[in-house]
């Protein structure tokens, strides 16, 4: 059974045992994240088949993905497929928004009518958007997979380096709040009564993991728009920080 987390301890006082544990949940956590490649398959050719309903049955005027599918970054079981859709009536975007809630038990839809998505998501829209054209219904899995992958190769540099800038600010500033929840829990831990330490405790574990995604996200970030290469492998993420860590010539 898992010990308790001794809170008055730092990361600089840490037991070898203890950090190796810390390290075991962290690793088992970031690799449950790991997009398996074959979910992605199966997410993009039920995207392709939704479009493909939502030209021929309810007349749309084009079709795109956007959200985690898209940047095929952080996609996971759990992660929903956003879709966003242009040209259609309110009434008709009602009739196709519950139409594909019941197309698939595998994944979640979220169908977005692009004309009632207003600012930041708007705009966020826009810069995620692989957009699915209007092939009729005779496509397979290989054709969809490799036109999708090659409409990703596609889209504008320019705009992929803004998007990871301002990921790697939002992050910064997820970490910030992460460290002002870490703070105030180790300052009120030992108020707390002991019955309701225990809460306490796993939320401060939480908060520790949030801290080193944060600054994993930022690091995989920078490989993306500096190195062109993020690591792959069980081991990516240890072979991330010798990434980060290696001196490169200006």
């Amino acid at each position: 059974m898992p010990q308790p987390i001794d809170t008055n301890h730092t990361t600089k006082n840490l037991s070898l045992e203890e950090l190796v544990e810390y390290r075991r949940h962290l690793d088992q956590h970031l690799q449950n994240r790991k997009a398996d490649e074959a979910l992605l398959q199966r997410a993009w050719y039920t995207a392709h088949k939704i479009a493909a309903m939502l030209y021929e049955d309810f007349g749309a005027t084009q079709v795109a993905v956007f959200g985690s599918l898209a940047e095929q970054d952080g996609f996971s079981i759990t992660s929903d497929i956003d879709i966003v859709v242009w040209g259609l009536s309110r009434d008709s975007f009602l009739d196709a928004f519950w139409e594909t809630k019941n197309f698939t038990t595998e994944f979640k839809i979220d169908l977005v009518n692009f004309h009632s998505a207003k600012g930041r998501f708007r705009e966020r829209i826009q810069c995620q958007a692989v957009y699915i054209q209007n092939t009729g219904t005779d496509f397979d899995e290989s054709t969809v997979n490799t036109q999708t992958f090659l409409t990703i190769r596609k889209k504008n540099y320019g705009v992929n380096r803004r998007i990871r800038i301002e990921r790697i600010v939002d992050e910064c500033i997820k970490i910030e709040h992460v460290n002002a929840a870490i703070a105030e829990i180790l300052q009120d831990i030992e108020e707390v009564p002991i019955k309701y330490r225990k809460g306490q405790e796993a939320l401060l574990t939480q908060n520790v993991v949030n801290f080193y995604m944060g600054l994993e996200n930022i690091f995989k970030r920078i490989a993306e728009e500096i190195d062109m290469m993020v690591p792959q492998g069980k081991d990516w993420h240890k072979d991330l920080l010798h990434q980060m860590a290696a001196k490169h010539s200006i």
